[in-house]
């Protein structure tokens, strides 16, 4: 008490003892109000950590919301990256007409009766593979011989290809495309 007394700066020789009645009563306020003090401040500590945990807590589902849609934009971007390459495979129109002209030639050529109309405009779609060509079926007539060896002398010219053999028993059908 009498630091008390000379911090605030007061002299005070004799301090007058208390009688218990009053002592008590101090005693029981400051209890009392050290008690509201601590629970005040123990609230205050938890509802800061309170707070930290839910923006903790708030951070990481942004971050992982970013990070999905991070993966969405790659994912896309990937997905129109090939429907880009695949729009740059198709052939133009123009590449296709002249395509068709030139099977219609290479058939004229050929001497085909009975060549298909060319269709007017076929949808831009990539290409299918084809199935793999059918042998023609052996002709009946004649027993399968066994293949002739390659000419052996390397002085002989190179004489024209001969045109196909044909089966006398069955005569050939023009192809149907």
């Amino acid at each position: 008490m009498r630091t008390k007394m000379r911090i605030m700066g007061l002299r005070g020789e004799a301090i007058k003892p208390l009688n218990e009645e009053a002592a008590a009563e101090l005693g029981a306020e400051l209890l009392g109000e050290a008690t509201i003090f601590l629970v005040a401040g123990g609230c205050l500590v938890l509802e800061f950590w309170r707070h930290q945990r839910h923006q903790r807590h708030k951070q990481l589902e942004q971050s992982a919301a970013w990070d999905t849609l991070q993966d969405e934009v790659d994912r896309l971007s990937l997905m129109l990256e090939t429907l880009q390459a695949r729009v740059r495979a198709v052939p133009s129109q123009s590449a296709l007409e002249e395509l068709r002209a030139q099977l219609q030639e290479m058939r004229t050529q050929l001497g085909a009766r009975d060549a298909p109309p060319a269709p007017s405009a076929l949808p831009l779609v990539p290409p299918t593979p084809m199935a793999p060509p059918v042998a023609p079926p052996a002709c009946p007539a004649t027993p399968l011989a066994p293949p002739a060896a390659p000419p052996t002398c390397p002085v002989t010219p190179l004489a024209p290809p001969a045109a196909p053999p044909t089966c006398p028993a069955t005569p050939l059908a023009p192809p149907v495309y």
